[in-house]
C-alpha cells in the first residue's frame, strides 16, 4: 500500500495545534530533499504473479514543500489476491519554524492483481494507532497534549477510503527484488524497491 502525501494532508492541521501547546526549545535540522530517480529511460518489463507472491519489505518517502511522509513496511502477496501490510508510518512537518513528526503503526488488507505490468492494488481495510509525538526532536507524552488537540490528529484510515485503488508500473522483478514506479499527483514519478523478506527456518 501506497501511502500518498496528498491522502493524508489535513495532519497538518494537527501538527500546527500540537506545537501551539508544547513548550520544546530543542532544534532538528531541516529534512532533507528526497532525490527522485529518473524513470524516463527505464526499459518496461514482464512480470507474472509467482514472481509477486511472497512477503516484501520496502521503505519509501514522498515530499512536499516543507511536509514528508516515510513508509517503512512489509507487504504479502498471497496466492490468489489478498495482501496484507503492516509497518509503520511517519508525518514530519514544519510550522513556523518548529518541527514535529507524528510516527503512527498500521495494518492494512486488500487485494492485489498484475495487469498490463502492472501492480493494481485495492485497499479495503486499515487499522493505525499514534505510537510517538515529537516536537523539535523531543519526545512528548500525549498527556501533556490538550484531549481536544488530540482529537484533530487524523488515524490514517480516516484519510484512505476503502475500496481506493492504487497502480504501479513493474519496471522489473525477479524472485529477490521487484522495482515499481509509483506516480505522484503533479510531480515526477518515483521508483521504490521491494526485497522479499526471506522465511524463518
Amino acid at each position: 500500500m501506497q501511502v500518498k502525501i496528498q491522502s493524508l494532508l489535513k495532519s497538518i492541521l494537527a501538527m500546527s495545534l500540537i506545537l501551539q501547546t508544547t513548550g520544546c526549545v530543542f532544534n532538528v535540522p531541516d529534512t532533507p530533499s528526497i532525490a527522485q530517480e529518473d524513470t524516463s529511460s527505464l526499459p518496461s518489463a514482464t512480470s507474472n504473479a509467482e514472481n509477486i507472491e511472497g512477503k516484501w519489505s520496502f521503505e519509501y518517502t514522498s515530499q512536499e514543500e516543507n511536509q514528508a511522509i516515510t513508509n517503512k513496511s512489509t507487504v504479502e502477496y498471497f496466492p490468489g489476491d489478498r495482501f496484507n501490510s503492516e509497518g509503520e508510518l511517519s508525518i514530519s512537518g514544519n510550522h513556523e519554524g518548529r518541527n514535529l513528526t507524528l510516527n503512527y503503526s498500521y495494518f492494512a488488507t486488500g487485494s492485489w492483481s498484475i495487469k498490463n505490468d502492472s501492480l493494481i492494488e485495492t485497499t479495503h481495510d486499515v487499522k493505525s494507532s499514534i505510537q510517538s509525538i515529537i516536537v523539535d526532536g523531543k519526545p512528548v507524552s500525549s498527556e501533556d497534549v490538550p484531549p481536544e488537540v488530540l482529537k484533530e490528529i487524523p488515524s490514517i484510515e480516516s484519510q484512505i477510503p476503502k475500496g481506493v485503488t492504487e497502480k504501479s508500473r513493474i519496471i522489473s522483478s525477479s524472485p529477490s527484488e521487484i522495482k515499481l514506479e509509483v506516480s505522484e499527483s503533479g510531480r515526477n514519478n518515483s521508483v521504490v524497491t521491494y526485497r522479499r523478506v526471506e522465511a524463518s527456518p
